[in-house]
């Protein structure tokens, strides 16, 4: 699983790259892990809204190829749709085709599966199959959902995660806007409850400012990742890499 680290303690810290030509996508991944993280998120989303005539698979697989190459850090590819807050206005039918085209992509390139993470929206009918085929490949399946609007009750935020786990070695991650601390304090609750009856592994995000806490504190409660900036942030109340860093001690 990418997020393992033996010794660690803490969180894994993840930092997204929303570079949108293949050049500096790999200059911000060779960046940011001598920042110190300690995995990368591809945002392809941002490269393919910036090219959307090129020829997918040769414009993803170069960049792959260049970020395995040229790191040592674990990487989750993630295509992430317009309508779960991404870059890329994208079809049902070609969200499948494209995180299909990257399963095939990693396998032909002989990635090592260690280092491969991948992200399904949950939404996606296709989810379930393609997760199972990442995991089948030795992959790291991560699915997602976000709310944008509000934090849920915390009963239909246990069922979503009790969902997305009912998908055979996936990571569930939840994320959702909160509003005020007791927004917070009700997903990681609900974080908690969900680790620790299932003892499976979750990521789960307060966004916003007031959600603060649980990008910070989140692993304390079950989140085994959370995720930090070294630039442009890709969801609002995203801690600094240095900032995130020194408040886990690890300066």
């Amino acid at each position: 699983m990418i997020f393992d680290s033996p010794g660690r303690v803490g969180p894994a810290i993840i930092v997204p790259l929303v570079g949108t030509t293949a050049e500096v996508i790999v200059e911000e991944a060779i960046a940011r892990q001598n920042a110190g993280a300690d995995a990368l998120e591809f945002r392809a989303d941002y490269l393919l809204a910036k090219h959307p005539e090129a020829d997918v698979d040769g414009l993803v697989r170069d960049v792959l190829r260049e970020l395995f190459a040229q790191t040592k850090l674990p990487i989750l590819f993630t295509v992430r749709s317009r309508e779960q807050g991404g870059e890329l206005p994208i079809t049902p039918f070609r969200y499948r085709v494209l995180l299909a085209t990257a399963l095939d992509i990693l396998m032909q390139e002989r990635v090592p599966a260690e280092r491969v993470g991948i992200d399904f929206e949950f939404h996606s009918a296709a989810t379930p199959d393609l997760a199972r085929r990442a995991a089948g490949l030795g992959y790291t399946p991560v699915v997602s959902h976000h709310d944008w609007k509000e934090t849920p009750d915390a009963e239909i935020m246990y069922v979503m995660l009790d969902d997305m786990l009912k998908i055979p070695d996936a990571v569930a991650k939840l994320a959702v806007m909160a509003c005020s601390e007791e927004d917070t304090a009700r997903l990681l609750d609900v974080t908690k409850a969900v680790a620790g009856q299932t003892r499976r592994p979750l990521m789960t995000i307060a966004m916003g400012e007031a959600g603060q806490r649980s990008r910070l504190d989140g692993w304390k409660y079950g989140s085994i990742a959370t995720f930090a900036s070294a630039g442009a942030t890709t969801a609002p109340g995203q801690p600094t890499l240095a900032d995130l860093r020194a408040y886990l001690g690890r300066v």
